[in-house]
């Protein structure tokens, strides 16, 4: 294909995936009122129900990290994110009633422009799960690894590294309930806690084992899709509980659902291919998403997933 028509079959975006770990325990509401235990429940996704964060909540909260890292409405804000509405006041005078003096009228206008960049919502890709042999597994299933593919599929991200080849060989297992594979031979006797799951070990390929390592994290473990939906319902979320002081006294005690700590999500952003830069962040600046920042929730960080993988893979080749 000359490359002429290589531009024109090109859409006018690049698709760019995104790793998000929660650093802290992160609670972003779904304002949905809630009955029993939980009062404050966290989002999820219409479909699965599986807890998620809404693109509008996620690119309001990466605006807040690059306003505070760029400055607000500088260019490349503006590119991004576009501009925030701002007042734009004009004169008008009141020719009605010829006995009313003439007064000048303040009016505001909104002025938009639409950032150039799309966001999605961000997917949750795994959830700790503690055990008789660690502190934690970190569990995932079939269903959201083949979510992930379909969803690389659709935007046709970029996928140097064969990501989706190895995913895809970790969709096609089967986990019955009550198991859940393990990769490693020295954690096939262990138990999760809570769940009673089995952990049972799967024999995988050594470069696959890595790529998921890098993307997923240390000790990944694959339950059955319905079993991992139950560890993500209101009964298995942990709870924190609020309390609400009026002049110092205890007035009323609620509880808040929460996405633990070391749980990662996956999303995916649409940038124009005239545009050379990227979302850019730093490892020694977390970003902050969802609610009750002053009490350290929802510190997470962000990596894209190249750079997530490159170093793994470049380690594995050292001699």
């Amino acid at each position: 294909m000359s490359d002429n028509k290589k531009q024109m079959n090109e859409t006018p975006y690049q698709s760019e995936l995104y790793i998000i770990t929660a650093k802290t325990n992160m609670h972003v509401g779904s304002g949905d009122e809630a009955y029993g235990l939980v009062d404050n429940r966290v989002q999820r996704d219409v479909v699965t129900g599986i807890p998620n964060i809404n693109a509008s909540g996620l690119k309001g909260a990466l605006r807040e990290y690059f306003d505070l890292k760029y400055g607000k409405n500088t260019p490349r804000i503006i590119d991004i994110f576009g501009t925030d509405n701002t007042p734009k006041n004009e004169k008008e005078e009141n020719t009605e009633n010829e006995d009313k003096k003439e007064s000048e009228v303040k009016k505001s206008k909104k002025i938009h422009q639409a950032g150039k960049f799309r966001f999605f919502n961000a997917n949750l890709f795994s959830i700790p799960v503690r055990s008789n042999v660690k502190s934690f597994f970190r569990a995932t299933c079939p269903h959201v690894i083949s979510d992930l593919i379909d969803m690389m599929k659709t935007f046709d991200c970029s996928d140097t590294h064969d990501i989706k080849k190895h995913l895809n060989r970790l969709a096609q297992l089967k986990p019955e309930s009550g198991t859940a594979f393990t990769f490693d031979k020295t954690d096939k006797d262990a138990v999760l806690e809570e769940h009673e799951h089995k952990i049972q070990y799967t024999e995988l390929d050594s470069q696959s084992v890595t790529m998921i390592k890098s993307i997923i994290g240390e000790n990944p473990v694959l339950m059955n899709d319905i079993d991992f939906d139950d560890i993500c319902g209101d009964y298995h979320l942990p709870l924190i509980a609020r309390n609400c002081l009026e002049n110092g006294r205890s007035t009323n005690i609620w509880h808040e659902q929460v996405v633990p700590r070391e749980s990662r999500f996956y999303f995916f952003l649409l940038k124009p291919r005239d545009i050379a830069y990227d979302l850019e962040f730093s490892s020694r600046e977390p970003v902050q998403i969802g609610g009750n920042a002053s009490i350290g929730y929802g510190f997470t960080r962000i990596e894209k997933i190249d750079d997530l993988i490159s170093p793994v893979l470049q380690a594995e080749k050292r001699p």
